[in-house]
């Protein structure tokens, strides 16, 4: 059970500096403040807020897609190469990506 009135804090914060980091805090004088500030994303106590904080960055890193690249981007060299040998142009490791980046547009304008 919580004596009112309490302190709630939220971490990461901008507000105050306690032993372990920067965290923003409020006051509640009741449940109902309590309640809203939970909503928030505050806690009770510096160790759950960071606990909280913690398990939430773990959940989006798992969630997260591997970075996809620009539909814009320029070839790699391996995709150079791939689409070299599908066309049967010549090249070896002398031949620059610029090279063989003209001998393909080339190739497919013929």
């Amino acid at each position: 059970m919580i004596e009112f009135p309490a302190m709630v804090v939220k971490y990461p914060g901008t507000m105050e500096r306690f032993q372990d980091g920067v965290y923003d805090w409020r006051n509640v004088a009741n449940e109902d403040e309590l309640q809203a500030a939970i909503a928030d994303g505050f806690h009770i106590g510096t160790d759950v807020a960071k606990a909280a904080h913690t398990a939430e960055m773990e959940r989006k890193a798992e969630k997260s897609p591997e970075p996809i690249p620009p539909d814009n981007a320029p070839p790699t060299r391996a995709e150079l190469e791939t689409k070299a040998k599908e066309l049967g142009i010549a090249f070896d490791g002398r031949t620059s990506d610029k090279k063989l980046t003209a001998q393909i547009a080339d190739k497919l304008k013929a």
